[in-house]
């Protein structure tokens, strides 16, 4: 039977929040520091503009080839998919990637509909952009799973 101390649940959420939440001053600091790496050596996923949905266990692979270690891969790709570029991307291919760029399948409906939440709260600004580059680098519409009639400002115009 599990323990349900306020210590427990404050333990559990700590490390919950040490895994889900949002990254701290220290990790981003890793991170703007050290992704440059990666996007150098892995284009096809690590596109900052457009980024790719990477596939799952992903972390293993990039451990394997990389002189990083788990700890800091874990805080690098924590920090990576909670940009917005990578959830509206996500939204956009409804698809998941190798390091190679290659398509290894769909993003399960639960993911994906977490994806839209986040992604229907983000500032139209932000989405307006993301819309703009996604067409100009594929020539299809982005984030069309977002009914126009619901956010108008996604609507791409000649401005």
């Amino acid at each position: 039977m599990r323990n349900n101390s306020p210590s427990q649940r404050r333990y559990r959420a700590k490390q919950s929040a040490k895994y889900f939440g949002k990254p701290t001053a220290v990790q981003y600091d890793f991170y703007k520091r050290r992704i440059g790496e990666l996007c150098e050596r892995f284009p096809a996923v690590f596109n900052k503009a457009l980024p790719l949905t990477l596939a799952k266990g992903i972390h293993h692979q990039l451990v394997e080839e990389t002189d990083f270690t788990e700890e800091e891969i874990h805080i690098l790709l924590r920090v990576w998919c909670k940009r917005w570029e990578y959830k509206c991307m996500a939204v956009s291919t409804g698809r998941r990637w190798d390091l190679s760029g290659n398509d290894v399948g769909l993003i399960e409906s639960s993911e994906l509909v977490s994806f839209i939440r986040e992604t229907v709260n983000l500032r139209p600004q932000k989405l307006k952009i993301f819309c703009k580059r996604y067409l100009k680098a594929t020539g299809r519409p982005g984030l069309i799973c977002i009914p126009i009639k619901d956010r108008p400002e996604l609507e791409i115009t000649d401005d």
